[in-house]
């Protein structure tokens, strides 16, 4: 499994060296030799914080709303930064329930496709993941690495 985080992409799109464009030469043909995955019913989202877990909660109305996924795995590595993550999430669907812009039983719901957990394993069958964990590059290298060792090949 390879991965690649949107920040890295855009900085090797404007990064015109001869590593940049190998890597993007690689990564072209790694994703034109494997099976594209046309829906992704299983999710998971490492990282809670600021972005990841806005992602997290959308990815759960897209599956709650539209049946789009069955589940989404909420993964932080701490158990303090799982609960708050936790707690921004129910606090922004509770607010969409005080707007009506939520029924009660569709939050129930919305809530219900999220596994919050700080076991990495939980990800290992995930058919995506989005990566939201901080901007610190030996950090995201050895998550990779470890991702690519424990996830499926089509991950």
């Amino acid at each position: 499994m390879t991965l690649f985080s949107a920040s890295t992409v855009r900085r090797l799109l404007a990064n015109n060296t001869s590593s940049s464009s190998n890597l993007l030469h690689y990564a072209r043909r790694h994703l034109s030799s494997t099976t594209p995955v046309s829906n992704f019913d299983k999710l998971g989202c490492i990282g809670l914080g600021l972005m990841g877990h806005g992602i997290a909660q959308t990815a759960a109305m897209a599956a709650a709303k539209d049946n789009i996924h069955s589940s989404i795995i909420a993964f932080e590595s701490d158990q303090k930064f799982l609960d708050s993550g936790r707690d921004r999430i129910q606090k922004s669907v509770d607010k969409l329930v005080s707007k009506e812009k939520l029924t009660s039983s569709q939050a129930d719901a919305l809530m219900g496709k999220i596994t919050f957990t700080t076991d990495r394993d939980a990800l290992n069958d995930t058919d995506l993941i989005v990566e939201a964990i901080i901007e610190n590059m030996d950090l995201k290298k050895q998550l990779y690495s470890d991702l690519g060792q424990q996830c499926k090949p089509e991950t």
